[in-house]
This record gives structure tokens, C-alpha cells and sequence, in this order.
């Protein structure tokens, strides 16, 4: 067995730190506060490598075949992992009693047209004053108990087309969570329409064998929102807080800029049939186009994405079904964008339905390739090239809607090009808003 060598006396003999230490004229007590010192700034770095490797693995894992993903979503990674202290909210100090509203909160507009709200809730809320990648941000969350969450929540402006999908209105967006739940959740039924003091909304619950989530979507002046509770099976009656919160709600518009309130196009009456002209492209050096689509653009300004894409069209056929329509600088082809596309993004179930396939159209050559998403929406992707530019074109659709599969057939045969544009500002571009 061994152990710490001793001298004659059954003192411990000094180890190889220490000796070090003694022969530098340190006496023992300090010696010791040496090497504790060396192995705190050891463990300190140790920690940061642990911290700056899990963001370098998300990273990856977020972005892997999208780089031009890397610089938002490097931006979301340093907030939501910070080199030190914990990754999250911190745990509630205390529960609260969730139906009663104690805590007056005020989340202020963001200046850029968005409103702000006020509103009461059950106890201290947690204000997430940063943007994730999308646009979205969490105005306010309270703990409400064991597993139980309220949060309501900024979506964006309605139209806005992010990760290939546009921001439906509240009807529509209730609608498409009961067609196109999550992966292990299911819906509870049909959405119904409810009334609040923050205007009409559209409520609609989803489950798993032990928890739900109940949301009321809202629009205002144009803007998205969604307030929810998140809750264990066990507590149902916790859905009864966003009614209570509701009824306090007060919108803060935003002093001084522009109102959003115009609303969408309604939805075509006949949505499988592409008869309106749309104009694409024309900004910022990029070639212009006509196309026939079933309905008019429901896509809103500000039209240029993070990645540094741009919503051309984004056309609403039912509650579910749309086509969208963008455009972004060519830096891979098409057949490398559509196996990106391939890959799941996370939280995401998509299975490719078939192989990619090659397609010569009067937009040019396409790759095609069909999706199917966490087992139920169908999206078709068409990828395309032309003068130095890349055009993804998208059309998604629910179960017992196949007969809309003919849409971006039509859209792509009435492809015709113009000239390219010159003007270098996407406001001024013509046809656009």
C-alpha cells in the first residue's frame, strides 16, 4: 500500500510541489496557497473551454450544410450560453399563487413600430430583452409552479417569412398548431375564438401523456403575439390564467413611427388556380421576374432576412397551405441547397418523400425535392439559379390538400425574366412596397 512518504519523526515529506516551493525560500502555508491558486486558475480555464466547446457544438449542430446561419445564430449562443454563471433562467425564488395578480409589467415598444404591452400578472416576470435569430423575443415569463410556465411572447410582424415560412395571421396560425403540432405533442381539437381586452384571438391547446400547452394568438397593428401557460396534465385549471392576465392587457403603440395595421389579403376562393401576376426581385442587383400565383403577396417590409435573403412573395392558399418566394446572394448552387434543405432542423421531424430531381423550366434549370413535416404538412422546395442569384421557392400544404400540388408547377411554367436592376436600394425597387 501506499501512501505519503514520512520522515523519521512521521512527519509527511514535502511532495515535488512543495519541494519546489521550499527551495524557493516559501514557507509551507504559502506554498500551499500557491498550488490552490494554480489550480483555481486552471479550473477557471477549464470551465471557460467547457463553456466555448458546448457553444462550438450547438453551432454546429444548428447550422450544419447553412452557413449562411453562422454569424445569427453565433450571436443567440454567446447570450444563451454565457461563459459564466448558469446557462437559463434562474429557478423561482418562490412559488406564486397563479391566480392572483400581483405584479403590474411593462414591456416597452422596441422601436421600430412594434407596440409595447402592459399587463398584470401572478408574481415577478422574467423579461428576455434579446431577439432570438427569427425576430421572436419573450416578453415576459412567470413560474407559475412545478412545471408550469405563463409566457406571452412576440412573434413578429405578420407577413414576414422566416426560415422559408411566412407569418400567418392569428386565425391561421391557431389553425396550422393543429395540423402541424410539434414532434409528441397532439392537438386538443379545434381552435376557438376567444375575446380579450387585447383584441380578438385564436386559442388552441396541444399535449403529450403528461403536460399542455394552451395558447391565445393575437394580431395587432400588423404584429404577432402569443400568450400561453405551460402546465402539467395534472393541472388543467391552470389555463385559466391567460384569461386573467388578459383582461389587463393594455397595448403601448409606438410614439412617433408608422402604424402596421393594414391586413393581409384574404384568401382566394379558388387557391389552386395561379391567374394573379406577381413582380419578384428587381432590388439590390437582383433580376427581376413575373409570375402567376392563386392569390396576391401577403409578405411585409422589412423584407431583407438575417442570412441576408429577401421574401420576394409570400402567398397564403388556405389556413395552412402557402408558397414563398425567396431570394439570396449565390453562394452555393442549387442542388447543394437543396440537400441542406434536406437536413432536420432542431425540433423539426422532415423526411424527404422521394429523391432530388432535375427540372428544365422557363425560370431556368430547378432542383426539386419533396418533405414531409413531423408526419403531416407536405413541402415541396424548388432551388434555382440565375445571373449570380439563388431562388428557393417553397410550397407547403396539410394532409387532404394534395390537390394544391400542381401550384408550383404553375408558378415555375409562368416564370419569365427581366432585365436585372441596378438600383441598389430595396425600398425603391420597383412594384414593391
Amino acid at each position: 500500500m501506499t501512501g505519503t512518504p514520512v520522515d523519521e519523526r512521521g512527519v509527511p515529506e514535502p511532495t515535488d510541489v512543495t519541494a519546489g516551493l521550499l527551495s524557493a525560500g516559501l514557507p509551507v502555508p504559502v506554498s500551499w496557497l500557491v498550488v490552490l491558486a494554480t489550480w483555481g486558475a486552471v479550473s477557471a480555464a477549464l470551465h471557460v473551454w467547457g463553456r466555448l466547446r458546448l457553444r462550438r457544438t450547438m453551432l454546429a449542430r444548428l447550422t450544419a450544410g447553412k452557413p449562411h446561419l453562422v454569424a445569427g445564430t453565433t450571436a443567440m449562443l454567446q447570450g444563451a450560453i454565457p461563459l459564466w454563471g448558469r446557462i437559463g433562467p434562474a429557478p423561482a425564488r418562490q412559488l406564486v399563487d397563479p391566480f392572483r395578480l400581483t405584479t403590474p409589467t411593462v414591456v416597452a415598444p422596441l422601436g421600430d413600430g412594434r407596440p409595447g404591452e402592459r399587463f398584470d400578472t401572478p408574481g415577478p416576470a422574467l423579461v428576455d430583452i434579446v431577439a432570438g435569430p427569427d425576430g421572436s423575443r419573450t416578453d415576459a415569463q412567470v413560474v407559475l409552479g412545478p412545471g408550469a410556465r405563463f409566457s406571452a411572447v412576440f412573434l413578429g410582424r405578420v407577413g414576414a417569412v422566416r426560415r422559408g415560412q411566412g407569418l400567418r395571421p392569428a386565425a391561421e396560425r391557431a389553425a396550422r398548431a393543429r395540423t402541424h403540432p410539434p414532434a409528441g405533442w397532439a392537438s386538443q381539437g379545434p381552435p376557438q375564438p376567444v375575446a380579450t381586452a387585447a383584441g380578438p384571438g385564436w386559442r388552441h391547446t396541444i399535449a403529450t401523456a403528461s403536460a399542455y400547452v394552451t395558447d391565445t394568438h393575437l394580431d395587432h397593428d400588423g404584429w404577432a403575439f402569443v400568450v400561453g401557460v405551460i402546465a402539467r396534465r395534472s393541472s388543467p385549471e391552470l389555463a385559466d390564467v391567460v384569461d386573467l392576465v388578459l383582461s389587463t392587457w393594455q397595448w403601448i403603440d409606438d410614439a412617433g413611427l408608422p402604424r402596421h395595421g393594414a391586413a393581409p389579403p384574404d384568401l382566394p376562393d379558388e387557391p389552386g388556380v395561379a391567374a394573379v401576376p406577381l413582380r419578384l426581385g428587381g432590388a439590390a442587383g437582383r433580376p427581376a421576374a413575373t409570375v402567376l400565383a392563386p392569390a396576391a403577396d401577403s409578405a411585409t417590409d422589412p423584407r431583407t432576412a438575417l442570412d441576408g435573403g429577401r421574401a420576394e412573395a409570400f402567398v397564403r392558399l388556405t389556413a395552412i397551405a402557402g408558397v414563398t418566394i425567396v431570394s439570396a446572394p449565390g453562394e452555393r448552387t442549387a442542388l447543394a441547397r437543396l440537400e441542406a434543405d434536406a437536413l432536420a432542423r432542431m425540433g423539426e421531424s422532415r423526411i424527404p418523400t422521394g429523391p432530388a430531381r432535375r427540372e428544365v423550366t422557363p425560370a431556368g434549370e430547378v432542383w426539386r425535392r419533396s418533405f414531409r413535416l413531423d408526419g403531416a404538412v407536405v413541402e415541396h422546395i424548388a432551388e434555382l439559379d440565375h445571373a449570380g442569384w439563388a431562388w428557393t421557392v417553397r410550397l407547403h400544404y396539410a394532409p387532404g390538400e394534395g390537390a394544391l400540388a400542381s401550384v408550383l408547377d404553375d408558378v415555375l411554367a409562368s416564370w419569365r425574366w427581366d432585365e436585372p436592376s441596378s438600383d441598389p436600394d430595396p425600398a425603391t425597387a420597383a412594384g414593391r412596397p
